[in-house]
């Protein structure tokens, strides 16, 4: 394939490229990829070696399923994104996963000798790879996956001490979509816990405002969260939303409702549960404690009293109304009215 000269825009900079075929034998995995980074990765930080990841990569579903589409293409309809100096896949490892099974599938076919190849400079910065990379995956494709997404974000803010406005503009995000995501990703580094199936369920943590509440409350929340998590004790990331709703119920009650939790006596569901077998839950008395908390406040008695005219005449009649709607559903209930 005859040599295309090119360029690329990256990170406000212009890079001139050039398009060819190498052959596959050539290539290297990026070592920073996020689909092996976090599994492969070890203890002491020492990034995995060529042969560990090709075992990794060729070993994995999605390698599999694109090897039959680029089987049946006849070769690959993108070029893989190469870094000049040590020939590493910036972008497109998935595909070089699949030209390895192909080659040795079937060894003497040429199809699957040389790859398509755009090859950036080897000077290319190491926040213009991260771009490059969160521009296909996090703002493009989007095929990485939220856990692989966040841990690229975390690393590059870890690498560059780039501030997180900065990070999103580059990327076409907002400020808070890459603080999300790097938040979430950091809680389950600090708290040993990196299986990325277990995303849902921390990001629904972070961000529901009644657990906050409980963790403003109660510092030991978060380590009985995880233990929890871990331990299979709640049964889906959905579920999280419901053990919010303990942080929206009254002082007294809440502090109730977590007694059991901080103790050790009581799972987060168990605790949820005994709440929720009183009704506390239902939408209809939801609805009632709404309208008690609204027309017991102070500030609303002042406001009524202090009505004249029209406005006066018409909050009476609504009153009533409200008043014989009331009586009306107490006697269906079961409850007479003896006031």
């Amino acid at each position: 394939m005859e040599m295309k000269k090119g360029t690329m825009n990256i990170g406000g900079k212009v890079y001139v490229t050039e398009e060819t075929e190498l052959p596959q034998t050539m290539l290297k995995y990026y070592v920073k990829n996020p689909r092996v980074y976090s599994e492969l990765i070890k203890e002491d930080g020492e990034y995995p070696g060529q042969a560990e990841i090709d075992a990794h990569m060729t070993s994995s579903e999605r390698a599999k399923e694109l090897k039959e589409k680029i089987k049946a293409n006849g070769g690959l309809m993108n070029p893989v994104i190469v870094k000049k100096d040590d020939y590493s896949v910036l972008e497109g490892n998935t595909r070089l996963a699949a030209y390895r099974i192909l080659s040795k599938q079937e060894p003497n076919n040429p199809l699957w000798k040389n790859m398509k190849c755009i090859i950036l400079p080897g000077e290319i910065t190491e926040d213009d790879i991260n771009i490059l990379l969160g521009n296909f995956h996090i703002k493009g494709t989007k095929d990485w996956d939220p856990y692989e997404q966040a841990g690229h974000l975390y690393r590059w803010r870890q690498e560059s001490k780039l501030p997180i406005e900065t990070m999103a503009k580059q990327l076409g995000l907002t400020k808070g979509v890459v603080e999300n995501m790097i938040n979430v990703y950091t809680f389950m580094k600090e708290h040993d816990d990196l299986n990325k199936s277990r995303w849902s369920y921390y990001e629904e943590y972070l961000k529901n405002k009644g657990v906050n509440v409980l963790r403003q409350e109660n510092p030991n929340f978060d380590t009985i969260f995880v233990s929890q998590v871990v331990s299979e004790k709640i049964p889906s990331a959905q579920y999280v939303r419901k053990i919010g709703e303990l942080g929206n119920l009254n002082n007294k009650e809440r502090k109730k409702a977590t007694e059991g939790i901080v103790s050790g006596e009581q799972s987060f569901v168990e605790a949820y549960e005994t709440v929720a077998e009183t009704g506390r839950f239902d939408d209809a008395l939801k609805k009632v404690r709404k309208f008690k908390t609204n027309i017991s406040d102070d500030s609303f008695e002042k406001q009524v009293i202090a009505l004249d005219g029209t406005a006066k005449k018409d909050i009476i009649f609504d009153i009533k109304k409200i008043q014989k709607r009331l009586a009306s559903i107490l006697k269906k209930i079961g409850e007479e009215n003896n006031e």
